[in-house]
């Protein structure tokens, strides 16, 4: 709806449109997809529900980078994944009552059904109400609700590649915030000013975790999210050293067995964009062998060139939260190797969202 009011509003004003480049990549990746569906397709049933979900990606990648770039309107959008995830949290912790099943096997999975998606999902939330923090001070409150709110959704989604990238957020954000913030402390309080300061933090965070330990609704939640997040990360290890593991670890290294071999037999143009379902009962848990498996080397070649591209623009931009941008596309790159990503709304929503940002630094 936002997407066609704004493409209304343009024709009617006879504004000029803007395309991205990365958006012109993944219109390239389309129409190699409709091509192979064509040509190669094994179901094509299955491709031709993909492509239209692809599609509206595409649309919804141009009416996102109009209007960010263009109309300045992602304050609204920073704030509404702000409100997000606030909402979620007091969701868990069951302080807003729900009708439907948020919980799979007891890993939060919000109104997605899927606690991998989700967390995935919440990543991206998080990345761009951080790249907001220092621009809109105003909503500083929300933000510091919103923020570790988005944490410990991941952490209670049980998603093993959500947390681990959760971990190196997190650690790259602790890490650009001490040093900024040491040396400012310096600056201002000297030496006796700085041990006041790491006493005073101390006492505060002892506070918090005091006042959240005595809410019931949270210290009955934490020991959940602790028990799923070690259950996990055990069988993972216990399959790697020989052992059976748990089922979704089996799934996964199955999958990724089928999707090379599916890969090696048809490797120019692959079975089909999204045809490995048609071969399995489910997807490959990583986007870089579906890709391979459904469109082969040529469909996987185009997708990352997008990628690249992208790259290279933060690479060479002058954005204050550069560096924040490459670390969110590292994470993005190795969560792929445990989820398929190519026709996730959100993440390429908020890919074209920096992309909007960088260009309109750099005309600035």
């Amino acid at each position: 709806m936002f997407v066609g009011s704004l493409l209304l509003f343009k024709l009617f004003k006879r504004d000029s449109f803007n395309i991205s480049s990365l958006t012109k990549w993944y219109w390239l990746f389309i129409g190699f997809a409709v091509f192979n569906h064509v040509l190669f397709s094994v179901d094509q049933s299955l491709s031709g529900m993909m492509l239209l979900r692809i599609l509206v990606i595409g649309v919804l990648m141009w009416g996102i980078y109009n209007a960010v770039y263009k109309y300045n309107l992602e304050k609204y959008l920073v704030l509404g994944f702000s409100a997000a995830l606030i909402m979620n949290m007091l969701i868990l912790i069951k302080v807003i009552p729900v009708w439907f099943d948020v919980y799979f096997e007891e890993r939060f999975c919000g109104t997605v059904g899927n606690a991998n998606v989700y967390a995935n999902m919440i990543m991206v939330a998080l990345v761009v109400i951080i790249s907001y923090v220092r621009e809109f001070k105003n909503y500083g409150i929300i933000f510091l609700a919103a923020i570790p709110s988005g944490f410990f959704l991941i952490f209670s989604t049980g998603s093993r590649a959500g947390i681990l990238v959760a971990i190196m957020l997190l650690i790259y954000l602790i890490f650009q915030l001490t040093r900024s913030g040491m040396n400012l402390l310096r600056y201002q309080l000297g030496k006796r000013g700085m041990i006041l300061s790491r006493n005073m933090t101390f006492a505060f965070l002892a506070i918090v975790f005091f006042v959240l330990f005595k809410l019931d609704l949270v210290r009955d939640t934490i020991p959940t999210t602790a028990r799923i997040f070690c259950e996990r990360f055990s069988e993972f290890w216990e399959f790697t050293q020989g052992g059976e593991g748990d089922k979704s670890t089996q799934f996964r290294y199955d999958y990724a067995k089928e999707a090379l071999g599916l890969f090696l037999e048809k490797p120019l143009a692959g079975i089909g964009i999204d045809n490995f379902k048609s071969l399995n009962i489910g997807y490959a848990h990583n986007n870089y062998l579906e890709l391979l498996a459904d469109l082969g080397i040529v469909g996987f070649i185009l997708y990352y060139l997008g990628l690249y591209t992208f790259f290279r623009k933060i690479q060479k931009s002058k954005h204050i939260m550069k560096n924040l941008f490459l670390f969110f596309l590292l994470l993005r790159l190795v969560a792929d190797l445990t989820i398929v990503s190519y026709y996730l709304r959100t993440i390429f929503v908020t890919f074209v969202f920096i992309e909007a940002m960088l260009d309109r630094n750099a005309r600035v």
